[in-house]
């Protein structure tokens, strides 16, 4: 089959149009069920026609999370900003691909979020020290009061799902180009709780809350035997 005799892929996403923000703690944009390559990339080469795939993708982060320190630190700087830390992001999907001619496919995908240890500076310090000082509150630096480190716990729970469709509209000597559009459904959970009892805030549940169009291209190019 054509896809076996592939050795490696460009692909360059000429655009991606998402309404709701990428933040770091994020999994990766993934659509297909990786039925081309080994490398984790949205192929420009489509499934031949009546041609099921069935995939599982499994990703998993290890962030760079903040110090106590550090959280402390913006806190001090903004009272009312909204910071967290997550130690760990581990996203499992499963997607389902069908060629519905020799260049187009239809697909989707349905993850499972789990994001662990989430922290954040409480909120109520920074700011409202310093305008006590300005007004003449007196104040001892070795009694100040230093923002407590919030141990909010972990958020779990099926995220968006996302349906597509990649249509090839170029393929010659192994120049394949496709365009790729779709949109992401509200089907996460939104309403995932802190050890506290208080809701997580919306970038940290597993859902987004919002419907979002998605618009691409993917080109493949095939070199060698």
């Amino acid at each position: 089959m054509l896809h076996k005799k592939i050795n490696c892929w460009l692909i360059c996403i000429l655009a991606l149009l998402v309404n709701s923000p990428a933040w770091s703690d994020h999994a990766s944009v993934a659509l297909g069920a990786g039925t081309a390559s080994p490398i984790s990339t949205e192929s420009a080469v489509t499934l031949p026609k009546g041609k099921w795939v069935v995939g599982i993708r499994s990703e998993y982060q290890e962030l760079d999370s903040f110090s106590d320190t550090r959280l402390r630190e913006l806190r001090e700087q903004d009272e009312e900003g909204d910071f967290h830390s997550v130690d760990s992001l581990w996203n499992n999907s499963i997607g389902v691909s069908y060629g519905v001619t020799e260049d187009f496919t239809v697909g989707i995908r349905l993850p499972f979020i789990h994001r662990n240890d989430i922290r954040e500076p409480e909120h109520g310090h920074g700011n409202e020290e310093e305008e006590e000082n300005e007004h003449g509150a007196e104040h001892d630096e070795d009694e100040e009061e230093l923002a407590e480190i919030v141990e909010l716990g972990d958020v779990e729970g099926i995220g968006d799902l996302s349906v597509f469709g990649e249509y090839r509209f170029f393929k010659n000597e192994g120049t394949n180009i496709a365009a790729i559009f779709g949109f992401k459904a509200p089907t996460g959970k939104t309403n995932r709780n802190t050890d506290q009892g208080e809701r997580f805030d919306l970038e940290l549940q597993p859902g987004s809350g919002s419907w979002d169009g998605m618009i691409g291209a993917a080109f493949t190019q095939e070199m060698g035997a």
